[in-house]
């Protein structure tokens, strides 16, 4: 066998670290990919404080949402690497988003109260 549950957790670990970039760099906007990989920590905070406090909850709700999706989708994929039937992995996988994201929600709710 060419790919062993060993390869396939690899690429599920790789992928996730560019799909959690993806989910970090929606949280700056109106930052260039540049400044994002510089880690530029001035014009990150000058941006953050030009946003109101309805735009800046909407930013990390998304990605919230994002992270859930994230979760979810890896735990679905390392769910079949380990020989997990795609009926029993899916409503697995399912819950872990749903409880992953309302749990993120949840504490940067009470965070911004």
């Amino acid at each position: 066998m060419l790919f062993q549950k060993k390869w396939w957790l690899l690429v599920i670990g790789v992928a996730a670290m560019f799909c959690l970039g993806v989910v970090g760099s929606g949280l700056y906007p109106q930052l260039s990919d540049s400044d994002l990989g510089r880690g530029d920590k001035r014009v990150k905070l000058a941006s953050a404080s030009s946003l109101s406090l309805p735009q800046q909850l909407g930013l990390v709700e998304r990605a919230c949402t994002r992270v859930g999706l994230l979760i979810g989708s890896l735990l679905f994929f390392a769910l079949l690497a380990f020989n997990w039937r795609w009926y029993l992995a899916t409503p697995a996988a399912f819950l872990g988003c749903v409880f992953s994201g309302g749990t993120l929600m949840a504490i940067f709710r009470i965070s911004y109260s």
